[in-house]
């Protein structure tokens, strides 16, 4: 998520989106902007993070994409596209390929497949979708049967069983609740300099930051930040 707002110059906002919404790209003076549901977990955010963000590195128009124009089969040539930039950008198939010959696994079943998603992010679904591209999943009985597998949650009881960690980035250690908000990297440090330097009191920095003025108080004591004293501003 950084690493698209800093290197990507694209601002990300999570927040919860209407029922059946996975995300949104748009662009207002030639600068593109991302929305992702908040109601879903990190791996599947992950993937409408990176989907959006194709959107942008592709110069598509704006949109909104619905679960069924990311996870279900997308027949528009732009979200197929987009989907594509999204499993590579994640899950590169060149890297797919080198973390499989490094562990020299010689058949791929559905602790392989949960070790995958887990080292790169992605959820069990994508896993399977890059194992077979890169031809580690040739037969398609196997396909169908770990689709089976995933759909029933056996990969989630794997996952717990063995206490596989989940895959850790900006994305999952910024711990953004299900339903929570999270709002841009650049306009949250404004708003914190504002505060910092008495141009803006808890209640308006909590209204910026879309958060209540009570959870924004605590959070700034845990991060010791505070109103900067007028004895301690520059002398010019």
């Amino acid at each position: 998520m950084r690493a698209i707002e800093s290197a990507g110059r694209t601002p990300v906002t999570v927040l919860p989106l209407p029922d059946g919404v996975a995300g949104a790209y748009g662009k207002k003076s030639g600068r593109g902007f991302i929305f992702v549901s908040s109601n879903d977990h990190p791996p599947r955010r992950r993937f409408t993070l990176a989907h959006e963000y194709g959107h942008h590195v592709l110069n598509h128009v704006t949109a909104i994409d619905r679960e069924e124009d990311i996870y279900g089969s997308p027949k528009s040539r732009r979200e197929q596209e987009a989907n594509a930039f999204a499993a590579e950008f994640l899950a590169p198939r060149n890297a797919v390929e080198k973390w499989m010959e490094a562990r020299q696994y010689d058949k791929v079943d559905l602790k392989v497949l949960v070790d995958l998603a887990t080292s790169f992010g992605i959820s069990a679904q994508a896993a399977r979708y890059r194992l077979t591209e890169a031809r580690f999943i040739p037969r398609v009985s196997d396909q169908d049967r770990f689709d089976a597998s995933i759909h029933s949650g056996e990969h989630l009881q794997l996952q717990r069983r063995d206490g596989i960690a989940e895959f850790s980035d900006s994305l999952a250690l910024e711990r953004i609740e299900i339903g929570g908000r999270r709002m841009p990297e650049r306009l949250r440090l404004n708003v914190i300099r504002s505060y910092e330097h008495g141009l803006a009191d808890v209640d308006r920095a909590a209204a910026a930051l879309r958060q209540s003025a009570d959870e924004l108080t605590k959070e700034f004591a845990a991060l010791g930040i505070a109103p900067i004293p007028d004895d301690d501003e520059p002398d010019y």
